[in-house]
Formats: structure tokens, C-alpha cells, sequence
């Protein structure tokens, strides 16, 4: 098949295989372990060095971002991808903890990053990439764990020869990007050498740089006024027996406490995409040692730097006393009443800090990522058709996060009502579990807050208090590091009618080690330098054996009509985990080709998902993997399945719901702790495609793919949420209700304190528990079609045209609690918190080439939907058992251009050497509105981060010089 500049352009491996066995052995080959073989039943979606080239991406991050049948398409290809880290997903099923995407690296693991495990594949320099394969097919029986919806293989280069250097600038609006590679290599008799090197840096996008993440009110656009908070330039107040909220110290009346009148839009702060550096660098060797025997050595190493600017800090709900409170020490020196209320002695303020540090401002949230990462390949000849292997692969990733200077808000309080406690509790411990109390007693005008007077225009805060408001620092250090040993042995069984039965077997086993090391808030301000650590480890050994079997058939030489060949494979696959027991899983596939040129396939599996070791949990740390109890946010409870809240405070009137947690009257505790307390196994996975390959030789240069796909997805790990708890009858129980407030033993039973857990910030009574340790939870069962399209000619003195187009469209996406009955999710965003379901995405590609000049223009298409989160205008339709049946807010269709120009020099000094213009988002088009605020200041406010690109339109020339 001729392969076209498309970055959909995809073949089938049968294609790409060469017959001659000196060269398959060299070849990698995604979904399959047999040598020389083509994956049986599945379509593999190749991106190659052609491909690349006409894309100019950035990171493979941008590339892979660009096939369709990859969630996240179109998203921006900076900072980590949403609940998925920088790791490609496949047909948006699930993310994060419920990974059920493999990527791997010429066919082996690399090693996890951050708490979730998830991998990194840009850590390799792109230089060093002959080619990326999609297989949208279940896996597991080839490669174990997390290759439900499929695998994404990086295929590094064979060897080099030469040295070629690579340099490209791009600009946009308030923004910029840098990349450039190096690859040198050379080759002797039965050896070779590559070494690869790159460098990548992308600018800050700050949020007040593009309307849509800063405006703040979304009504003018359909959305929702997010002037989220009181408090700005100075705090605005409630004072008990007045309603409403009194504005500044000059109000003489109240507004109602609505969205509408918060007065302070905190969004035009801080960057919506951090600043990027990369750096990579891997030397790859290899040596024959006589005619039989070959060992490949690879080793990376790669750094990653991030850097985003915070919002300015905040202050919600703190009480402060002034005189005639009769409170003392606590009494703050700068307290004023409002105009309204001028006898008031205590008020509950709001207030935002818009002045900051005069020296980091608000602060910065940051990521750096170390990563080594080693391979070895040794092979043998025991014949001249069977050959055993052995091949290990090792790494370790260092991904430490964190804010450096950020608001303090424990060091707010003692400031403003002298302890640490937003109610100014005197006694209340500051840390769980401890008698921990700090107390910044007397208030003075040298260690008081002054929120009645704006900054720089009469305000009296001394300038030590000042300064130690940004001095909160956390910091998190997660260390993965694996070591995966394979021995394999694959050659010809016996011989059929239709050609050679062939076979491969397998053992492996992998060892991972899971460190997490937290340092965070305590609650006690300066003190201790406002720390509190906390350190988790795991351990995990997995023991696999596996094997295949391909048997062929019909052959052509049988001569047999409407079978022109007919080939089947059966693979199978037995892995035990030292922490969540055994599986097994199977895969069964068929190639038929009816006739030269046209193909059908179809395959079953089951695959499965080993629940992430970073969040099975520390039972050392009473279960914990990553930070204990917490107060939740407020959220709604039904009455009809849980009475009982009536005879919460507050909720005396509620008849059909009513809200509990942060901001109400009914405060309480969650827990999301590890799985090792729920006792989670594997996540399950079944599919099935059935497709077809068409290549007519009446017309050269045509092909096309179509597969019709299903995937069903049981037992998910995720913390379940409240709408998951209520949907479920076997989670009911998650949500404890206590009317007269918990116990000792039973908030002890619960945080686990005892146990070890270290939990903070419990309230002074507890009115009930959510418990959302991670379990398994969630059910998906997807469906859809993947196409491509490709057509190339020749004109012959006009060049070369080329066109492609690759969809994936979703038919069915339904998901499901447990044992709650499934709802219909298709065209929506929001409602399944780890990806969208959006129904097509597209791109389209055409290009022209006469040698010396090509161009390619790109069409990218996401089809409209409907937003279904939390933060909707439309009101959201519920069913009989609360999920979502119909309403929220429409949200467009978005339509992108890319343009990718290329001069290549055939000779004098140049000769071999490539300039090249490549503009993303020609037209400069923002992405549809999102009615969405990220209240973690992230930067994806307004638009969907998961299939949405804010940076706009970026212009870059290139340069690709070969010596």
C-alpha cells in the first residue's frame, strides 16, 4: 500500500512486513509476538517519518493528539493531558486511575509517573522515532495490563547513519515555542550506533492573554456570570442578624449572597497553560557477535520543567472580631463595621488578596520530571527459523510537584482572628489526631491583617504580615521505577496445506516500586514551617506466561474462489499480581481475504486493567496513597434514599434534597483512600471489531479501512461520587449519616487514625462521612467506526496530489454504576469526569508534491455536543434513578485549519536539506465555549480542555538539515 502524507494514513502490517526473514527480524510488530507475522484480525494505524514531517510537531504529544481514534484530539499538546498525565488514551475509555490505554516503547513497558502511574512517552526525543502504531484493539493477551482499548507502540529507529539537525520557532498571540533535535549515527560490520538528543520549550499562556479564560462573566457568550467571589479590593462582610453581605466598610445596605452579586473576578490571574521545558537525550548500540547471536542496548534520559503562575489567594468564610466582643487578644486592631451595621463586634469575611508578594506575586505551581530509561535485547538463533530472546527493560521516574510562595491560608487566619481556625476556635486542634493548637495571640497592628482598606490606599498591614501570607510551600515527590524481564521463543511448528503453523511463548516477570513522599499544609501557619509529611510505598511483583499461534488456512496457491487467504491466530495470556490476585485472557482473530485487494477482519478479547500501585494505598498510613480525610464540598442529598438528613441542620425543611458539606450547616468528612481497603481486582474489559481493508488494483493508489468496534468496560477504578453512590444500592452505605454528630471512635473508625492514616482539618462536629475510596465502580460499554480513506496520484509534470481523511464516530457510549442500570452518555461532556463522549472527531488531509516543493493542508473536526457538568445553564434532565437523560447547554461544533509548506533542496551545498513554514489554527479560532470553571484556577475556564486548544494560531518555520 502507498503510503500518504496523511497523519490518518494507516496500513495494515501484513503490508509492512517484508517476507524475507533476515529483515522481519529486525522489524517491531504491534499486536502480535510471533516474528514475520502481521497482527491477525486488527487494523494497526501507522504514523511514519513522512507523516511526521508534514505535521512538524512539537512533542509526540501533538501527533499522537492528531489521529482520531486517540481521546484528547485536537487538545493542547502542553502540560499534562487531563486525568491522563501525558499518556495517549484510545476511544475515551476512561483515564487516570482506569487507564485502559498501553503505551509502550518498541513493544516494552516504561516506567509510571506521578501518583497515578501513568507513563510519559515524549520522554523519548522524537528525533529517535521511526514510527508510532495505533492498534485500537484489546491486547492484553499479548502485553498484559491496561491494553484494553489498545496499544500505542513508539518505534525507535533500527540505527543511522549520517547527522541530521533539526530547528524550529513558532509564535502565536502572547506565546511562543521552541524545538530542536539532533540525531547522529553510524554503522560498521554487524554493529551500529544512533545517539539522539532534543530540546523543547513552550511559553506561559497566560489567562488574561485570551477573553475566554479571563472574562469571569460568561453572559454575554450563554454561560454563567463566574465573578465567583466577594471580597475585592477589600473583604466584604456578613454580619450576624443582618441578611445579604455587606460589600466594603462604606456600604450602607446589603446585596443578596447570589452568584450575581459577587463582585471580584479572580479568573483574569494566573496562566491557563504552564511554561514548558524539555530536554531528552537516548544513544541506542547494537552488535552481532557471529551469524547467530545479537544484543541491542538502548538507554534515555530525560528531564521535564513546568512553571505556572497561581491566582492571587482567598479568603472565604473566616469570622473576625472587633471591640465590644468581649473576645480579647483575638479582637484584630484594624476591625471596622460596615456603614449599614456600625454597632457590629463580629463579622464573617470574605476577602481576596489582589496585591500578592511584591516579589513572586501570587506564586507558582510547578513539575519536574527525571526519568532514565534503559533496554536491552539479546537474541539467539537456535535454528535457521527458531530463535529465542531475552529482553529487559528498566527505569525510574522521578516526578516531584508542587507551589512555591503560594497563598497561606492558616497564616491568613492567625492573622485575622489570631488562630488557625476559620471560626476562631481557641481550642480546636490544628492537626487530626494531635492536640496540636496555634495561636497568634495578641492581635497587634505589627501582626494583624488589615482587609478593610485596599492595598496601597490607606492600608496598615504591616509588611512582615504581608510577605509571610506567601510563604505556603507543598511538595510532592512520587518515584516509579519498574524491571521487566522477558525470555520468549517463537519459529514454525508444522506445516499445513496453506503454509508454516507458527508459535510464540513467553515468560515475564515485573517487579515495580511505588514511592510518594507529601509535604503539605498542617494548619498551623508559619509554625514548622506550615509542614506535614506523609510517605507512602508499595511494592508489586507480576508473573506472566503467554503464547500464540498462527495457523494459515487458505493460501492462494489453493486456488479457492471468494478465499483468496484465510488466516487465524489465537493468543492467550496468564498474569498473577503479588497484591490483586490472577487473570487470564484470550484473544481470538481472523483475516479473510476474499480476493487481491479486499479483506475482512474480525477478533475477540478480554483484557484487563491491574488497579494503578500508586493508589492501592499505604495500609502502614491506615490505607492512605496520597492525603487523608478531608471536608468535601457541599453537594446534594436525595431525601428519598437517605431520610435521615432531614435531622441534619438545615435540612429540617428539605423535602425532595439538600445540601450538606463545605458552606452549609452540616459539615463532615470524606475519605478517598487506596484500594487495598476495598479490595479492588483487575478491571475488566471484552471487545470485539469486525472490519475491512480495501485496495482495488483497477485503482492504484486508493485504499481504505473501516472497522466497526465494541468495547465493554466492567469494574473501573475511580472514587465514586456522590451520583455514583445514590445510583448504586450496594454503595448506600458510603454516606453515613449522623444527626447528633460522630462519635470519637466512630470519626476514628472512619479517618483511621489509629491505623496511621494522618488526617487534617476535621470539623468541630461531624455530621456525616463520605467514603470514596477508590473501588470498582464504573461500567462503560462503547461503541463505534474507525475510517481512513486514502487516495494518491501522479500527474506526472504537475506533481503529486494526495488526499485522506481518517473518523472515528461513536455510535454508543452508555455508562453504568455497579449494579445500577446504564444511561446513555453519547454527544455529552462532563458527565463522565475522566474523558468526553464526544460522537466525531475528523481530519481530513490534501496534499501536493513535485520533490522539491510540498504542501499539505489539514482539516480537524470535532462535532458538537452537549455539556452536561456541574456548571450548565440549561437545567440538567434527570432519569427515575438520577442520571442524566436529557438537557444542559449545546456546545458547537469546532472546525480547524493547518497549513504545512516545505522547500527541499536536491543539491549544491544544501542538497538533502529541508525549510519548511507550518501554521496550527490558520484562521486563529478560538475554541467553542464551554460554560465551565475550573475553581482550582487550572486555566480551562471557558473551553474544554480534553478536545479544545486555547493557545490559537502559531506560526513556526523549521529548519531540517542532513550532513
Amino acid at each position: 500500500m502507498l503510503a500518504v502524507t496523511s497523519l490518518l494514513a494507516q496500513r495494515t502490517e501484513a503490508q509492512s512486513v517484508q517476507p524475507d526473514s533476515s529483515a522481519v527480524e529486525q522489524v517491531v510488530v504491534t499486536g502480535t509476538s510471533i516474528r514475520g507475522v502481521a497482527p491477525v484480525g486488527s487494523n494497526v494505524i501507522t504514523v511514519d517519518q513522512k507523516t511526521m514531517e508534514a505535521s512538524a510537531p512539537v512533542n509526540m504529544e501533538q501527533l499522537i493528539t492528531s489521529v482520531t481514534a486517540i481521546s484528547t484530539a485536537n487538545a493542547a499538546p502542553q502540560g499534562a493531558n487531563v486525568n491522563s498525565l501525558f499518556q495517549p488514551q484510545i476511544h475515551d475509555v476512561a483515564g487516570s486511575i482506569s487507564n485502559a490505554t498501553l503505551a509502550v516503547v518498541d513493544g516494552l513497558r516504561i516506567p509510571g509517573a506521578g501518583g497515578d502511574s501513568l507513563v510519559d512517552p515524549d520522554i523519548i526525543p522524537t528525533a529517535a522515532i521511526q514510527r508510532v502504531e495505533v492498534l485500537a484493539d484489546g491486547a492484553s493477551s499479548i502485553y498484559g495490563s491496561d491494553a484494553v482499548s489498545g496499544v500505542v507502540n513508539f518505534i525507535t529507529r533500527d540505527g543511522y547513519e549520517g547527522l541530521q539537525v533539526t530547528a524550529q520557532g513558532g509564535v502565536g498571540n502572547s506565546y511562543s515555542d521552541d524545538t530542536a533535535s539532533l540525531l547522529w549515527g553510524t554503522k560498521w560490520d554487524g554493529g551500529s550506533v544512533m545517539v539522539a538528543g532534543g530540546y523543547l520549550y513552550q511559553s506561559r499562556l497566560a489567562k488574561n492573554s485570551r477573553d475566554f479564560l479571563s472574562m469571569g462573566d460568561y453572559t454575554p457568550v450563554g454561560g454563567n456570570n463566574y465573578d465567583e467571589v466577594f471580597g475585592c479590593p477589600v473583604a466584604s462582610m456578613v454580619v450576624p442578624g443582618n441578611s445579604g453581605v455587606y460589600l466594603s466598610p462604606a456600604s450602607t445596605t446589603t446585596v443578596p449572597n447570589t452568584q450575581r452579586s459577587k463582585n471580584c473576578n479572580v479568573q483574569a490571574y494566573g496562566d491557563g497553560l504552564p511554561e514548558e521545558i524539555r530536554e531528552n537525550g537516548l544513544i541506542k548500540l547494537h552488535q552481532d557477535f557471529g551469524s547467530r547471536f545479537s544484543v541491542t542496548l538502548m538507554a534515555n534520559y530525560s528531564v521535564l520543567k513546568t512553571y505556572e503562575l497561581l491566582g492571587p489567594g482567598q479568603v472565604t468564610g473566616v469570622t473576625v472580631y472587633g471591640p465590644g466582643s468581649g473576645k480579647g487578644g483575638q479582637i484584630n486592631p484594624f476591625f471596622l463595621a460596615p456603614a449599614g451595621a456600625p454597632l457590629a463586634t463580629q463579622e464573617t469575611i470574605n476577602w481576596v488578596d489582589l496585591a500578592g508578594n511584591s516579589t513572586t506575586q501570587f506564586g507558582a505551581s510547578t513539575a519536574t520530571e527525571d526519568v532514565f530509561y534503559s533496554t536491552l535485547r539479546a537474541k539467539y538463533d537456535l535454528s535457521e527459523n527458531w530463535e529465542i530472546s531475552f529482553t529487559d527493560a528498566l527505569g525510574r521516574n522521578n516526578y516531584d510537584t508542587g507551589t512555591r510562595n503560594a497563598f497561606c491560608l492558616s497564616c491568613a487566619n492567625l492573622a485575622l482572628n489570631g488562630t488557625g481556625q476559620t471560626n476562631g476556635s481557641t481550642t480546636a486542634t490544628d492537626v487530626a489526631g494531635q492536640n496540636t493548637v496555634t495561636l497568634n495571640l495578641p492581635l497587634t497592628t505589627s501582626n494583624a491583617l488589615d482587609i478593610w482598606h485596599p492595598a496601597g490606599d490607606g492600608n496598615q498591614t504591616a509588611a512582615l504580615v504581608s510577605q509571610s501570607l506567601y510563604k505556603g510551600t507543598t511538595y510532592d515527590n512520587v518515584v516509579n521505577t519498574f524491571d521487566q524481564a522477558r525470555l520468549e521463543i517463537d519459529g514454525p511448528l508444522v506445516d499445513l496445506p496453506a503454509g508454516q503453523v507458527k508459535g510464540a511463548f513467553g515468560a515475564e516477570e515485573v517487579n515495580y516500586h511505588f514511592f510518594s513522599e507529601h509535604v503539605g499544609f498542617n494548619g498551623n501557619g508559619a509554625l514548622l514551617n506550615n509542614a506535614q509529611a506523609l510517605t507512602f510505598r508499595t511494592p508489586r511483583t507480576v508473573y506472566s506466561a503467554y503464547g500464540e499461534l498462527n495457523f494459515p488456512i487458505i493460501s492462494p496457491e489453493m486456488d479457492i474462489p471468494l478465499a483468496n487467504k484465510i488466516n487465524i491466530d489465537i493468543s492467550g495470556r496468564w498474569d498473577h499480581y503479588s497484591d490483586v490476585g490472577s487473570t487470564a485472557n484470550p484473544k481470538y482473530a481472523l483475516d479473510w481475504q476474499v480476493v487481491e485487494g479486499f479483506k475482512l477482519r474480525a477478533n475477540y478479547s478480554s483484557s484487563f486493567v491491574a488497579p494503578p500501585i500508586g493508589v492501592v494505598g499505604d495500609l502502614s498510613q491506615g490505607g492512605e496513597y496520597s492525603g487523608g480525610a478531608t471536608s468535601p464540598p457541599s453537594f446534594s442529598v436525595p431525601v428519598s434514599i437517605y431520610p435521615q438528613v432531614t435531622q441534619l441542620p438545615g435540612c429540617a425543611t428539605a423535602t425532595v434534597s439538600c445540601n450538606i458539606g463545605a458552606g452549609t450547616l452540616a459539615p463532615g468528612l470524606k475519605r478517598q483512600y487506596g484500594t487495598a481497603l476495598t479490595g479492588a481486582k483487575p478491571q475488566t474489559g471484552f471487545g470485539w471489531s469486525v472490519g475491512a481493508d480495501i485496495e482495488p488494483d483497477f485503482l492504484p493508489g486508493f485504499s481504505t479501512n473501516v472497522t466497526l468496534w465494541n468495547t465493554r468496560y466492567k469494574g473501573g477504578v475511580t472514587a465514586p461520587s456522590p451520583a455514583n453512590i445514590y445510583a448504586s444500592s450496594i454503595l448506600h452505605n458510603d454516606l453515613q449519616l449522623f444527626p447528633g454528630g460522630a462519635t470519637q471512635p466512630q470519626i476514628d473508625n472512619f479517618t483511621r487514625v489509629p491505623e496511621g492514616a494522618v488526617v487534617n482539618g476535621i470539623p468541630s462536629t461531624v455530621y456525616f462521612t463520605l467514603d470514596a475510596d477508590e473501588a470498582n465502580v464504573l461500567n462503560l460499554d462503547i461503541q463505534g467506526v474507525d475510517l481512513t480513506t486514502n487516495y494518491q496520484f501522479d500527474t506526472g509534470d504537475y506533481g503529486v496530489f494526495a488526499i485522506g481523511e481518517g473518523a472515528t464516530i461513536f455510535t454508543k457510549f452508555t455508562e453504568s454504576t455497579l449494579n445500577a442500570p446504564s444511561y446513555n452518555i453519547l454527544g455529552t461532556s462532563g458527565i463522565n469526569s475522566t474523558f468526553p463522549s464526544v460522537q466525531t472527531q475528523s481530519r481530513m488531509n490534501l496534499e501536493w508534491t513535485n520533490d522539491i516543493i510540498s504542501v499539505d493542508a489539514f482539516w480537524n473536526y470535532t462535532s458538537g455536543y452537549h455539556n452536561e457538568g456541574g456548571t450548565t445553564v440549561n437545567p440538567i434532565i434527570l432519569d427515575a434513578n438520577g442520571n442524566y437523560s436529557a438537557g444542559g447547554d449545546v456546545v458547537k461544533s469546532n472546525s480547524t485549519f493547518d497549513l504545512h509548506v516545505a522547500y527541499n533542496f536536491l543539491d549544491g551545498i544544501l542538497g538533502g536539506d529541508q525549510v519548511y513554514i507550518d501554521v496550527k489554527n490558520i484562521f486563529d479560532k478560538a475554541p467553542p465555549f464551554y460554560n465551565y470553571l475550573n475553581h482550582d484556577q487550572s486555566g480551562d475556564n471557558g473551553y474544554n480542555s480534553f478536545i479544545s486548544n486555547p493557545i490559537g494560531r502559531v506560526l513556526s518555520v523549521g529548519l531540517r538539515a542532513k550532513f
